[in-house]
Parts: structure tokens; sequence; C-alpha cells
């Protein structure tokens, strides 16, 4: 059994909290080709040009993550593109075989990481502002005072340099706490998601695909379209009132 990254979580009943009542969410396999290694079930498929693994990550928020394996055994490059994997919720599980399901792509990792880096200029841009509006007012202040006040001394002054600092240092931290945010995301969508890629014959890779999907979904099944050969993996839903 090949693993090519470990996920941040493992699990195959999850939690979902909401604001009126807490609900579990179990998510299993209904895949034959399984087997359970250290506490995790794992589907897999061989097909003529690509084998496959998939486990279910997590669920969050409207979003479930599987961690994926691909292995190239086609003889050729293939190129991977994970916002082509999609699943199909069924909200009955007689419609599995009947009817397609509404379907939902994986999320792209590229367009995440660009906006990543958008909303860092950002911020950098909105601290260098606020830094500039600071230190405006301050100076703004001190020359206001000093007109107006003709016992405007050097203590007065100390006070409005002592202001700006306490000022300013709200905006670095409160810069830092955002960056650090930003780079801990872009860590992990760089990092532990599965990207773009070209991989040669006899590579492998794996990665965490994270899909929106519905939360009144019994059934999903999750495609992964880079072979000649169907790819689809069936998962069973179930949600309950935890007591």
């Amino acid at each position: 059994m090949k693993r090519i990254l470990l996920p941040s979580t493992a699990l195959f009943i999850l939690l979902i909290l909401n604001c009126t009542q807490a609900q579990t969410l179990t998510i299993r396999s209904a895949e034959k080709d399984k087997e359970i290694y250290k506490g995790r079930e794992i589907s897999y498929k061989d097909g003529e040009e690509i084998k496959t693994e998939i486990e279910v990550d997590n669920v969050r928020k409207g979003k479930i993550s599987f961690y994926i394996y691909l292995k190239n055994i086609s003889g050729h490059t293939l190129e991977i593109a994970p916002e082509d994997i999609y699943i199909e919720c069924f909200n009955d599980e007689s419609d599995v075989d009947n009817a397609r399901g509404e379907e939902f792509n994986a999320v792209d990792p590229e367009k995440v990481l660009d906006d990543i880096k958008k909303d860092m200029d950002e911020t950098d841009n909105m601290k260098d502002a606020a830094t500039g509006v600071n230190a405006f007012l301050s100076i703004f202040g001190l020359a206001v005072h000093a007109s107006e006040d003709k016992h405007y001394g050097a203590l007065d002054a100390i006070g409005e340099v002592v202001g700006f600092a306490a000022r300013q240092a709200v905006i670095e931290h409160e810069y830092r706490g955002e960056m650090k945010e930003l780079h801990l995301d872009k860590e992990f969508w760089k990092d532990k998601v599965l990207r773009r890629t070209v991989l040669k014959e006899g590579e492998e890779i794996g990665g965490i695909v994270i899909i929106p999907f519905s939360e009144r979904t019994r059934c999903l099944k999750v495609h992964i379209p880079f072979d000649t050969k169907d790819h689809s993996y069936l998962f069973n839903v179930r949600m309950r009132r935890r007591k």
C-alpha cells in the first residue's frame, strides 16, 4: 500500500457542528476492492493507464476532502489536473444506477494559490496605507496642537509620538496575524493538496482533493477521469443526530 503524503486527518466518522444541533456524518466506501490500513479504509482500482487509491480525509463546512493516490502505468506521460476530478451526489441510493447525480468539481488548487497571493499583496498594501494614515494623523496632530496651544511643549510632542507607536503596534500585530494565516493556507495548498502535474511512466503522486458537496447526500460517487477505464468510487453517507 503506497502513501506519498499523510493527510491532515484520516477519519471515517466525522463531526459536523451547526448552531442548533451537532450531527454525526458517517462516510464509508461501498467498493468491493478495499482494505483497512492502520485504521483507514482505502479503496483502489487498476486501470489501463493509471492506478488509483482513495480514502476519506475530512468533511468541513459543505466540503469533503479525499486523499487520492495516482500511479502512471500507461507507458507514456499523463497530465493530471485535479480540478477535473468530480463527484456525483445522490439523495437516494436507488438513484445511483438510474440517474445522474448533482455534480461538483474539485477545487482548483492553482486558482486558490493565486487568490492567496492576491490576498497577501492586498494585505501588504493595506498595511502600508494604514501606516501612512497613522503617520499623517501624528504629524497633523503635532502641527495643529503646536499652532493652537502656545504652551504645547516637548512632553506633549512625546505624547503624540507615543500615540503613533501604539497605533502602529496594533497595525503591525493585525498584519502579522493575517499574513501568518495566509502563509499557513499557502503551505497547505502548495504541499498537501494534489496539484497539476505531468506524470511520467512509473511515477506516482498523492495528495488531498477538496470538493464541495450537498450535506443532504446519501450516496456519492467520486470520478477520477485520467484513464480510458472508469475510475469511480461509491461512498455511502449517513447522518444521525448525536444523543
